[in-house]
């Protein structure tokens, strides 16, 4: 999954062996080339050793690694955010409904008005475009909007679990898992001029700025943003990585139907 920044060809891995001519032990080192050349493509790359590259991985990992010391207080940040948000969007849908609600009995007083003469045909069917163009507007909002709710709040916390030991898991993995940890953070990774170049996904490069000691004040909307609108993506590539790790919020030591409990009402039936 990483590429060459030269000449836009993935990056393949071969190994080389080296005896030592001081004590004839022989070394084992894998190296990380751009697979353009053997294709007969025009490329400057230079090779680099995998464990430099990891190296670099690792430590854009240890950079939006959530620290022990803030686990419970973010999550219950976080889940209490998720709170006022679903509380907001419930007051927010009762006021469309309420509207679609009024510009319907509006349309019917501009139809009976123009049935009894009292106004022209052109007035009224001006000012019914006007509420009908209004209507669908509020109906379009309804339909496409994103609501927060106790499940988002268990993917929420599956995702905070995970990315608290996202270093440690990445270290033990295969190299499959190693792959659907790199496809679920980074957006892309290229090789160029002997140096690994890594750029997050949304919303972790917010998790990378900034001190961590106020972090999660300052882009927790953001967080809370895209765990609900891309939810059901996020959710897919938790299950996934369920096969391999446990990111359940047992692991964290948190009472998670309780926070769940105070901001949802019944807590989601969670496995």
């Amino acid at each position: 999954m990483i590429k060459c920044a030269c000449c836009g060809s993935y990056i393949s891995s071969y190994h080389r062996y080296k005896t030592n001519k001081t004590d004839g032990k022989q070394h084992h080192y894998v190296y990380l080339r751009c697979a353009g050349k053997a294709n007969k493509i025009p490329c400057s790359y230079k090779e680099i050793r995998e464990e430099i590259a990891m190296g670099a991985v690792m430590n854009k990992l240890k950079a939006i690694q959530v620290p022990a010391a803030l686990l419970k207080g973010a999550l219950e940040q976080l889940v209490s955010r998720l709170g006022t948000l679903q509380q907001a969007g419930q007051a927010a849908l009762n006021t469309a409904q309420r509207r679609l609600g009024q510009i319907a009995k509006e349309k019917e007083v501009w139809v009976q008005k123009e049935a009894s003469g009292l106004i022209s045909s052109e007035i009224v069917n001006n000012k019914l475009q006007v509420l009908t163009e209004e209507e669908q507007t509020l109906q379009a909002k309804l339909s496409n909007r994103p609501e927060a709710s106790k499940h988002t709040a268990w993917t929420l916390t599956r995702a905070i679990n995970l990315l608290s030991r996202l270093p440690e898991l990445f270290a033990g993995s295969q190299p499959e898992q190693k792959r659907k940890i790199l496809n679920l953070i980074f957006a892309n990774l290229s090789l160029k001029d002997k140096k690994l170049e890594i750029i997050y996904k949304k919303p972790f490069n917010l998790l990378a700025e900034g001190s961590k000691c106020c972090i999660w004040g300052q882009m927790d909307s953001a967080l809370l943003t895209y765990v609900i609108e891309q939810e059901e993506l996020l959710t897919v590539s938790l299950d996934d990585l369920d096969h391999d790790y446990d990111v359940a919020p047992s692991t964290l030591g948190l009472d998670y139907h309780l926070i769940c409990n105070q901001w949802f009402g019944q807590p989601v039936n969670c496995r």
